[in-house]
């Protein structure tokens, strides 16, 4: 891996160049659905949606498995903000930065590095997805591109407050899913949009626990949106009557 690392900055030798390598799972593991789902088309990893004409300018970032010139960092005094106590969104506010710098990824399939331990679905939705949540809500008020889409989003909104009131059906549907084994008798199209729903509503509890922590009137606010949310529902209904 480092070997391909090297060589291809050795053929894209300019200071704003970066090597981006591919990640998977190793091959030692047992891949459940879950996990096969997570880097094709969940959350994990979207290495299958680089196409060839964009190996050369790519808009994936992942420090999993990336390199950067030495001197550009230090010449533009980069470092991550270490505001993000969690494995997720850090690399994306610190793309951000880079991209205003002109940084270029190159993607190099070749370099394969290896995730290593076995994922279970519900661990990876009471924690991580809690984390990608608080991060998420972090990276909203860092970069004022991200907290425009927040702001407008009233479905984010939606599916971050409504989170608070479902918590407890969703935790006991999660246990029951799996302690019944009931995903092998779905098709994969049904799995997939169960992961899709599972993983979204764990991610927004992180959000309402970061929303609350930064904004003091967080209850005032959620009845104001609870009550636009119901107001645009209704006009939709009375635009198909």
């Amino acid at each position: 891996m480092i070997e391909e690392h090297i060589n291809y900055h050795n053929r894209y030798p300019e200071e704003n160049k970066a090597v981006l390598g591919y990640v998977t799972w190793h091959p030692d593991l047992d891949v459940t659905p879950f996990m096969w789902w997570l880097e094709n088309g969940g959350p994990q990893f979207s290495f299958n949606t680089i196409i060839e004409e964009k190996k050369e300018d790519c808009e994936i970032f992942y420090t999993s498995n990336i390199s950067l010139k030495h001197q550009f960092l230090l010449s533009n005094r980069l470092l991550f903000d270490e505001d993000f106590l969690y494995a997720s969104h850090e690399d994306t506010e610190f793309w951000y930065r880079l991209k205003e710098l002109n940084l270029k990824v190159i993607y190099n399939p070749n370099a394969v590095g290896y995730h290593m331990h076995q994922v279970v679905m519900s661990e990876y939705c009471r924690n991580r997805q809690i984390k990608e949540g608080i991060s998420r809500i972090l990276l909203y008020t860092k970069n004022f591109r991200f907290r425009q889409y927040f702001e407008v989003d009233i479905g984010y909104h939606e599916g971050v407050f409504c989170s608070e009131y479902l918590l407890q059906d969703m935790e006991n549907l999660l246990e029951f899913v799996e302690k019944a084994e009931l995903f092998l008798y779905m098709d994969s199209f049904k799995r997939y949009f169960f992961y899709e729903l599972l993983v979204n509503f764990y991610s927004q509890k992180g959000a309402l626990i970061k929303l609350k922590e930064i904004i003091p009137s967080f209850d005032f606010i959620k009845e104001k949106c609870f009550k636009a949310i119901k107001a645009k529902k209704r006009e939709r209904l009375r635009r198909h009557d």
